[in-house]
């Protein structure tokens, strides 16, 4: 009996490790898995991997980690930044999990709070590049191009032909009315990637303010050929048909754009613009209808004046061939009489 009270705790643990050891490789398999998934965009189902893994393993932080990143991958960052802040708990330093809240608290436009996580990871990694990007572009958002200039360039220093800093580095070079310098730093990332939208939007903006109107339409019209639905590139397409004036063209790409973000503030700007020269090309027909019509009533009342004109001046020429006759028949009478 004492044999097998001895041995008993023993099994159970040699079983429950044996098991633990299973658990953890079918976790890892599950994490290959996912990964697998996300390489092909399969975002929902790394998900489900990763709540797989989660299920037999709440703190595993690999798949936490990977489920914040899937999350964020889905646009729904309100559950990665919990995802994130759960590994934070278990971690307190961990450097994705920190970059992560930063990044997806910069796409909500929480650029403070956003800056606030990036320097925790710049005060344990000052050398980190999505920090150094994640800090740069939220300044740039809070309108301080000049600050942000400086982590863009550290940034490039560790990294010379990175595209992201490239083009962030433009947007705060145009920002600043650097122009030229912002053209220049754009061509560079469109030299590593021709189908960059980012700079190829950029490159609009500046075309647009130098009223280079056709060629800022050609760099919108290559973006939606990279990506139809692109907000910027659908409203940027019809405010410059509008400056061409090309209002029915330009009210046929608005459609397309109420379809994709109805909501959207470049959006409702421009429905304002096309209600309002709506109006103005209604009130230019009113107009033009109403000068023809005027333009017709007053033919009408020449056409008739002058009418009045002719029958007033024949009636003067047979009163004047009246008098004429009564003359003559007159000058007859006295030359009978006389005879």
């Amino acid at each position: 009996m004492l044999f097998v009270v001895l041995v008993l705790p023993f099994l159970l643990t040699t079983a429950s490790a044996q098991l633990e050891t299973g658990d953890n490789q079918e976790n890892t398999d599950k994490l290959i898995e996912a990964t697998s998934y996300i390489e092909v965009k399969k975002y929902n189902l790394a998900l489900h991997s990763y709540n797989t893994i989660l299920q037999t393993e709440s703190e595993n932080i690999d798949a936490l980690i990977g489920k914040g990143d899937v999350l964020a991958y889905l646009n729904r960052f309100n559950e990665a930044i919990e995802t994130y802040s759960h590994v934070l708990e278990i971690e307190p330093q961990n450097i994705d999990a920190l970059n992560g809240n930063g990044f997806a608290l910069e796409i909500l436009q929480q650029y403070e709070e956003s800056i606030l996580y990036s320097d925790s990871v710049l005060e344990i990694l000052p050398d980190n590049i999505d920090a150094l990007n994640n800090k740069a572009t939220a300044l740039n958002n809070l309108n301080k191009p000049l600050d942000a200039l400086v982590y863009w360039d550290e940034l490039l220093e560790l990294q010379p032909n990175d595209i992201d800093g490239l083009d962030g580095k433009a947007d705060s070079l145009r920002i600043l009315k650097r122009l030229d310098e912002s053209l220049e730093t754009y061509n560079q990332v469109l030299e590593l990637d021709p189908n960059h939208v980012g700079a190829l939007n950029g490159m609009a903006i500046i075309l647009m303010m130098q009223s280079k109107y056709v060629k800022a339409l050609e760099n919108y019209d290559k973006m939606l050929e990279i990506e139809p639905d692109n907000i910027d590139a659908l409203s940027g397409k019809t405010s410059m048909l509008l400056k061409l004036g090309k209002i029915d063209e330009a009210s046929m790409i608005f459609e397309k754009l109420m379809e994709v973000d109805p909501s959207n503030t470049q959006t409702l700007n421009l429905k304002k613009s096309l209600d309002d020269l709506s109006i103005h090309r209604s009130l230019d027909v009113v107009i033009i209808i109403t000068f023809v019509s005027s333009a017709a009533s007053m033919i009408s009342i020449v056409w008739d004046y002058g009418r009045r004109n002719e029958m007033k001046n024949l009636e003067k020429k047979l009163k004047r061939l009246e008098e004429k006759s009564h003359e003559i028949y007159e000058k007859i009478q006295q030359l009978s009489e006389n005879k």
